[in-house]
């Protein structure tokens, strides 16, 4: 029945921001954090995934703050399958609205390391191409525009350290590294 499933999605709308908005709801966060974090299969997690999933955008929300990104990945896939709407490209701004928040503060790092959270970050670029320009749009593409511009910080003193390293090497010299010129002696005048 249409009435029914309509009702079920209201209801894991209100729900989910229960989830993100309580501190009531901490407890459950932390739990749901663990199930990513150590890979263990939870029925916790599967019942309010069973449950979230009449609405993905609700159920993006939950794999993210669980930790999931590889399952995060392949349901952004999905949801670009889908049909969407106009209300549907507003849900998917609240999740960026969401993943801005600060219970979000901890994934938001994981950027950072995008060898390890490649599907993270890969998820992001994902709805924001989904996403229609406006505000939501902006907000995440300013913040994976930052990581581009960290990236590409590292990228060149990698390259910096490369050509140094090169030049030594063909001058039969030691390579050098940062860490050469610091002295690490008993002295405490170079204790931190």
């Amino acid at each position: 029945n249409q009435n029914d499933i309509d009702f079920t999605k209201r209801m894991i709308i209100m729900l989910n921001r229960f989830l993100i908005t309580e501190d009531d709801s901490n407890e459950i966060r932390i739990i749901l954090s663990k199930y990513g974090n150590e890979g263990k299969s939870s029925n916790f997690f599967e019942k309010l995934f069973t449950l979230w999933s009449y609405n993905p955008f609700c159920t993006l929300i939950l794999v993210l703050l669980s930790n999931s990104f590889e399952l995060g990945y392949y349901l952004i896939v999905y949801i670009s399958h889908m049909k969407l709407k106009a209300e549907d490209y507003f849900e998917l701004g609240q999740v960026v609205q969401v993943f801005e928040s600060p219970i979000f503060n901890n994934i938001r790092i994981k950027l950072l390391n995008p060898t390890k959270y490649a599907y993270l970050i890969e998820t992001l670029y994902a709805v924001l191409l989904l996403l229609p320009q406006g505000q939501a749009f902006d907000a995440l593409s300013c913040r994976l525009r930052c990581l581009e511009i960290i990236f590409s910080l590292d990228e060149e003193d990698d390259d910096e350290i490369i050509e140094e390293e090169s030049k030594s090497f063909n001058n039969n010299e030691t390579p050098k590294n940062k860490s050469s010129s610091l002295n690490f002696s008993d002295d405490s005048s170079n204790s931190i």
